[in-house]
């Protein structure tokens, strides 16, 4: 029994997992003080801070198409909280460290790795346009498949995951849609798999299976690293211009086509259904039945 101006209990979730509550304002502001401090280490943390606003929003809303029912100043406090843990560790940070902190997030920005399938765009662009308008328009284009592969995972990944499965698929998308990619990178990438429930034959598994094959393309294709000083025996010495010219551009490509068609065929439940998941156990798999007077 609930007493009067309580708020009901929150509905279970496929598998009876409860959704997660919207964090109080004080546990946002701590866990953007913590995204802060890794956007001091490495800037694209803040991919992090970005997929636990948008899972606050889609979590508390239950779903796209219900976001309008929500009580939007729940939300207000929750997002406050982070985004003012985030701004003042990351602006601390930024003061501490100066502009030299994100010259090189700058640069890298404007760069196209060799190894990565927009390598091949960018150098055809060339053909019709010259100067840096062919970069602007490969980073134009790597935005766009960003927000779009960011939509379809966030879509058709399994609900349960909660906050991390969100923020997974931001930063799948932006690894499989960036220009300038290196190996290292993918670890963003492998430290949040593991937190997001793994079932045996399902989406996130394949999901698993493709960044190994972009993570093992890339790391075969820069060897060895990038050091400028060290001199590969002469028996290895088509691995740069066959393995990180060629194949690992073509494996990314192949990763990243197969990764839309694999989220585009995983449908979201359909509303009648996701509203029957929705209620208690009992009341599920209770049958329709007819008033027996």
């Amino acid at each position: 029994m609930l007493a009067r101006g309580d708020d009901p209990p929150e509905p279970p979730d496929h598998g009876g997992a409860t959704r997660p509550p919207v964090p109080p304002w004080q546990r946002a502001a701590l866990a953007g003080v913590l995204v802060g401090l890794g956007f001091a280490v490495k800037v694209t943390i803040a991919l992090v801070g970005l997929g636990l606003a948008v899972a606050v929003v889609l979590r508390a809303g239950r779903g796209w198409r219900r976001l309008r029912d929500q009580p939007w100043p729940r939300l207000f406090p929750a997002l406050a909280g982070l985004a003012a843990g985030f701004a003042v560790t990351a602006g601390t940070a930024v003061a501490i460290g100066g502009s030299a902190m994100l010259r090189q997030s700058s640069q890298a920005s404007d760069m196209v790795s060799i190894g990565s399938p927009w390598r091949v765009i960018r150098t055809i662009i060339h053909l019709a346009v010259t100067g840096p308008a062919a970069t602007d328009i490969v980073k134009a284009g790597a935005v766009a498949l960003a927000v779009l592969l960011a939509v379809l995972l966030i879509r058709g990944l399994p609900p349960g995951g909660g906050y991390a499965a969100v923020t997974f698929a931001l930063v799948l998308a932006w690894l499989f849609a960036w220009p300038y990619v290196l190996p290292w990178y993918d670890a963003f990438g492998w430290a949040l798999l593991a937190l997001v429930p793994l079932a045996s034959g399902g989406v996130v598994e394949a999901l698993g299976w493709l960044l190994l094959a972009r993570t093992a393309a890339l790391g075969f294709g820069y060897l060895p690293a990038r050091q400028a000083d060290v001199t590969v025996p002469a028996g290895l010495g088509w691995m740069q211009p066959v393995i990180r010219h060629g194949v690992t551009p073509l494996v990314l490509a192949a990763a990243t086509v197969w990764l839309v068609f694999l989220m585009v065929r995983q449908r979201p439940s359909a509303p009648g259904r996701r509203a029957r998941e929705d209620l208690p156990p009992e009341a599920s798999e209770a049958p329709a039945r007819g008033t027996i007077r």
